[in-house]
């Protein structure tokens, strides 16, 4: 039996729990278009020792088209699997635009060429992409990590920037901006793990902090870093402080979500937990 979320906009997450009668040993998500294209893929994780309770969260782009999809989910007992099939609704949703002019050092921050850029992209990704079933430390709603209600730019915002020798690129925002006082504390959306905590050359001083297996929040431009690679945090633990290091036109933090490396809207889980594991409690409706 399961229960996986029947519709979720682009830039939001198809959620979903599985109660087997059987221990299962891995659990596959996959998002299929309307002519059997894989559009995203998903590792379950068990909630527990039983390995009877399995979630999984399938991040979805804010480039992804709008429509029906299939969801099929594949559970392992060794070399069998069990295949369930499910129609997910993807509902469009629209993102504001705008344009940044960036001054001579930001300009050439962004777009001189740099080996040490590119190395950072990569191990980014990388440890974005990374899923460790082991790696449950928070399951329920994210708060806010600076207290401002201020912002500077949304998530998923279609920038187009503009540079000072009169060239121009497009890019997508994939968090938001909170603006804050430089020196104003920031404390973590949710308990989890520091996997990143470090000075790079586009985001600043950053932070990473993994809640879930491959679900993790990305703080950046901060003045000071306070937590270390590895530390073990609880939910509103304070880790470091606004500031405006690498690219930043002012004071501010850069708040991010990543479920499976995909970008998605933090405050859909400031409003909802990201997993509901009280459906466990209950008689699951599934679909056969």
């Amino acid at each position: 039996r399961f229960q996986v979320t029947p519709s979720a906009a682009r830039g939001e997450a198809v959620r979903g729990c599985l109660l087997f009668s059987e221990p299962v040993h891995r659990l596959e998500a996959t998002l299929l278009a309307s002519g059997g294209e894989d559009v995203g893929s998903a590792r379950g994780f068990s909630v527990d020792d039983s390995d009877r309770r399995w979630c999984f969260l399938l991040g979805l782009a804010s480039t992804a088209e709008s429509g029906q999809y299939s969801l099929e989910l594949r559970a392992y007992e060794g070399r069998r699997y069990i295949l369930y099939r499910t129609a997910v609704q993807v509902r469009f949703r629209s993102f504001r635009s705008e344009e940044i002019a960036f001054n001579q050092a930001l300009s050439e921050l962004l777009t001189e060429p740099d080996p040490r850029k590119i190395a950072e992209y990569r191990e980014l990704l990388a440890l974005l992409k990374a899923s460790d079933s082991r790696s449950i430390y928070h399951a329920g709603t994210l708060v806010l990590p600076v207290d401002s209600t201020r912002r500077t730019s949304d998530f998923a915002d279609r920038r187009l920037y503009s540079y000072t020798d009169g060239g121009s690129s497009r890019s997508l925002h994939n968090g938001v901006d909170l603006a804050a006082p430089v020196g104003t504390p920031i404390f973590a959306s949710g308990a989890g793990r520091v996997v990143l905590a470090r000075q790079r050359i586009i985001s600043g001083n950053s932070v990473v902090i993994e809640h879930l297996p491959g679900v993790y929040t990305l703080y950046y431009h901060l003045e000071e870093i306070e937590v270390a690679e590895g530390q073990r945090l609880h939910q509103g633990q304070r880790i470091g402080t606004v500031g405006m290091t690498g690219l930043a036109t002012g004071p501010h933090l850069h708040w991010e979500l990543r479920v499976g490396g995909v970008a998605v809207d933090p405050d859909v889980f400031v409003a909802a937990p990201m997993i509901d594991k009280t459906v466990f409690s209950h008689n699951i409706m599934g679909q056969n």
